[in-house]
This record gives C-alpha cells, structure tokens and sequence, in this order.
C-alpha cells in the first residue's frame, strides 16, 4: 500500500523543505513543486476511457478520466497541496476535514468537516504532508468512507513507521504516497529526523 516517489526533483524539494534555514516563502514554493509529482504520481490510480475528438484535421480518438476526483485537504497543512492538486484537475469537486492532534495524547480531534456528495466511482485523495502516528489520516479516512468513498489514496510528504503500520491495520485499502518513510517518531510524536510542523512552516506560524 505503501509507493515512495523516487523522482530525482522530489528528492531535490525534499532537501529544502527539510533545511531548517529554509525561510517561509521558499518553503511554501518547494511544497508546490513538490506536490505535483507526488500528485501525479498519485494520480496514475485513475483509469481512463475512450472519447472520439476532432483534430484540425481528422476524427480520432482521446482519453478521457473514467472516475470522479475529489480532493480532501486536511486542514491546514493540507492546503499546501490543494492548489497544485487543482490545476492537475481542474474539475475534481474538493472536500475539507480540520483534525487537531492533542499533543499530549497524540489523539485526533475533529473540529470541521465539509465532504460534497461522493459517487460511487469517485477516488478520493486525502491530502496531508505528515503521517506521523496514523490517527488524524485515519479518522479522515473513516470520515470519507462514512460519506461513501470506496478508493481512498493518501497523498504524504513524509511517513513514520509507526503511522504506516497504523494505517495499514485500521484501513488496508488505503494507498499511500509519500515522498519518504523516515526513521521513527520522537516522543513528542513528530517525525525524525523530519522537517518540522509543516502546517507551521508553510503559514508562518513558528
């Protein structure tokens, strides 16, 4: 369930996004960057079918998507990912969950969620940079499947061990795509050797 994206510009983003000295308008930059082609990478999950088109100068045939898209942002890190996934498709409908992990228990609390009407051929993609113990993508997950989501796929920045093994007991028909699988959680429950609170260091809330 697990596909790390070894494209060489997505290891050149990740460098910066994980420096420390990478100030806030160069670190939401990278993740545009980045996010495109774990996106893309995301996106080959979709199956297309054939639609007949009219080139300038002959009938043929083209390939459109055969599925619905819906992208769920999780509030907020997740924003970071939502514009570029909106470009790649421009037509998806767009849902949003805000989880806030209480940091002395690492539990997650919903706050917010806004899920539009889900087809039964709808992929959805859960957007979140960091899964670090599992629990808030797993309650986004449960989220969108109580709202009729068969396909779920994690779009991740970074992976904890522990969060995909998490992941992986609680729903494993999910897929994830991330960018690394770092070497464990800290106590505190933040990534290592990771890069921070992304949702911080996107917005400039250090």
């Amino acid at each position: 369930m697990l596909h790390i994206v070894e494209h060489p510009c997505v290891k050149h983003e990740l460098a910066v996004l994980r420096n420390r000295d990478t100030d806030m308008r160069m670190f939401r930059d990278a993740m545009n960057r980045i996010s495109f082609f774990l996106l893309a990478e995301a996106l080959k999950t979709l199956s297309v079918k054939i639609a007949p088109i009219q080139t300038p100068l002959a009938s043929t045939h083209g390939y459109q998507l055969a599925d619905g898209v819906m992208f769920v942002p999780v509030l907020r890190a997740g924003l970071g990912f939502l514009s570029t996934a909106q470009i790649l498709v421009p037509d998806a409908t767009v849902g949003f969950i805000g989880i806030k992990r209480n940091e002395e228990t690492a539990e997650p609390m919903t706050y917010y969620k806004n899920i539009p009407p889900v087809q039964d051929d709808t992929t959805v993609f859960i957007l979140d940079p960091m899964l670090a113990t599992g629990g808030s993508l797993c309650e986004a997950i449960s989220i969108v499947k109580k709202a009729g989501a068969k396909k779920c796929v994690l779009v991740t920045l970074l992976a904890a061990p522990e969060g995909v093994t998490f992941i992986e007991r609680a729903h494993p028909d999910a897929i994830i795509y991330t960018a690394a699988c770092d070497e464990k959680l800290t106590s505190s429950y933040y990534i290592y050797p990771g890069l921070g609170d992304a949702g911080d260091r996107t917005f400039g809330t250090l």
